[in-house]
C-alpha cells in the first residue's frame, strides 16, 4: 500500500465565498453540530425622501423603514449552514482558532482563551 497521499483541490460547480460576521446554531436531535454562517447589517430604509436645490443640491429630509420606535434596525442574512459530526466540528473549531492566532488574533480575557 502507498505511503503518501496527494491531494488535489478542486472547486465544485456550486462553490462560493461568503463574507460573515458570525454563526448561529446547535446541536441537531441526530446529536450533529449545525452551524448558519451570516452576515449582519445594518437596514437599508424602505424609502428616502431629499430636497432638491436650485443647483441640483440633494439634501436628505426623512427616511422611514430602517427604524421601529427610534430602534435601529439590524439585518442577519444566513449566507450559508453546515452540519457537522462533533468530532468534525471540534476539528473545524481547532481549525480556526489556529488560523486566527496565526492572522494576529490575541485574546483579551480568560473566556476567549477557552472553546465555550
Amino acid at each position: 500500500m502507498p505511503k503518501k497521499v496527494k491531494v488535489i483541490f478542486k472547486n465544485s460547480p456550486d462553490y462560493k465565498k461568503y463574507g460573515v460576521t458570525g454563526v448561529w446554531g446547535g446541536v441537531s436531535p441526530t446529536g450533529n453540530v449545525m452551524a448558519e454562517f451570516f452576515i449582519d447589517t445594518t437596514a437599508n430604509p424602505d424609502t428616502v425622501d431629499y430636497e432638491v436645490s436650485d443647483e441640483g443640491k440633494h439634501e436628505e429630509v426623512s427616511r422611514a423603514g430602517d427604524t421601529i420606535d427610534d430602534v435601529r434596525l439590524v439585518v442577519r442574512e444566513l449566507q450559508t449552514g453546515v452540519i457537522l459530526t462533533p468530532k468534525d466540528a471540534f476539528t473545524a473549531g481547532s481549525w480556526f482558532i489556529q488560523k486566527a492566532v496565526e492572522a494576529g488574533y490575541q485574546p483579551t480575557s480568560p473566556e476567549q482563551e477557552t472553546v465555550q
